[in-house]
């Protein structure tokens, strides 16, 4: 019985092993509690140096594993994350993002146009799909050093409004968003955490928000392009749904956009820059059932691959920053 560790040839991710046809759950705990104990820093050194980290074989089978695991690396699972819907009886385990399966989900920093987000994220993978559905990554680092410098620039110094329309058949609706039915509660809401905000006469709620789109990180102080405007930004629907959209609710009532911080429009030439630089630098892995990647969410990027089949990723979301520590 052993954990060791290896680089994912596909993807150049280093990984850990559990080696073991051992049976035994409390001799595995054991193992891995030890393993864990004696490896700690080199897992976090290891992730500053690698876009993530794979945990493979590891005996852990079910979300309640899955966040003790997390819990035993000494990281603290975030359990009031609006955003995603929770495993069922799980205080900081969520499931992935409920996306048309056919869809990819492009690249993004973890809440990065939220009022705080993630420092490190965890995904456990319950079932394989039967074909596709991989998890892309990317290093942000090198997407940084791979745009214009007026282009980073402008992300750095303008940084970026995000808005956001709440059409409760399109999206999360404002009440699971703010954990309220009540309009002054939301209205409070937005106000503590920081959220511009405008009740539509129709009944629906319009946020914006300041945040950045590049970030120094706080431990390597490296440079790092960290933002959501992949996500955000019209250019990436396709054709036939942007115009449709952009005709039934305008350019101002979309559901999601991005702007620069100053108001002016991020133009579809500056996106394609920053689709090719992630496009160029994004790796992929094959999922195996009960592997666990481990992301620093301010270094590192991630999406989804369309899938087709059955598939199962469990999230945890962990040690929380604010966004106004990165807002100069």
């Amino acid at each position: 019985m052993s954990i060791n560790s290896f680089i994912d040839n596909e993807s150049g991710i280093k990984g850990y092993s559990y080696n073991s046809h051992n049976k035994d759950n409390d001799q595995a705990n054991t193992i891995i509690k030890l393993w864990v104990e004696a490896n700690r820093e080199e897992v976090l050194s290891d992730l500053h140096h690698f876009p993530a980290l794979i945990f493979r074989n590891f005996p852990i089978s079910s979300p309640d594993l899955f966040e003790d695991f997390v819990r035993l690396l000494n990281f603290k699972p975030y359990s009031d994350y609006t955003d995603l819907p929770k495993e069922s009886n799980s205080s900081g385990v969520y499931k992935s993002t409920p996306y048309p399966n056919h869809k990819p989900i492009l690249f993004h920093n973890e809440s990065a146009h939220m009022p705080s987000w993630p420092q490190y994220q965890f995904f456990h993978c319950l079932k394989v799909a039967e074909k596709g559905g991989a998890t892309p990554i990317v290093d942000c680092r090198k997407v940084l050093n791979e745009l214009p410098a007026k282009l980073v620039d402008k992300f750095t110094i303008k940084k970026l409004a995000y808005v956001r329309t709440f059409k409760d058949y399109l999206d999360v609706s404002w009440q699971s968003f703010f954990m309220t039915s009540d309009k002054d509660e939301a209205s409070k809401r937005c106000i503590e955490q920081g959220y511009n905000f405008k009740w539509l006469d129709n009944g629906e709620l319009q946020i914006s928000t300041i945040s950045p789109g590049t970030i120094t990180h706080p431990i390597t102080q490296e440079n790092v392009f960290f933002n959501q405007v992949q996500l955000h930004h019209v250019s990436f629907l396709d054709t036939k749904t942007r115009d449709s959209m952009e005709e039934m609710f305008g350019s101002d009532m979309m559901p999601r956009n991005v702007f620069y911080g100053d108001g002016s429009v991020i133009c579809d030439s500056d996106m394609n820059l920053v689709k090719q630089a992630f496009d160029k630098y994004a790796v992929r892995f094959k999922w195996r059932r009960n592997d666990i990647l481990m992301l620093d969410n301010m270094l590192t990027a991630h999406g989804r691959d369309p899938f087709e089949g059955d598939r199962k990723i469990s999230v945890i979301m962990a040690n929380m920053v604010k966004k106004n520590d990165f807002l100069s």
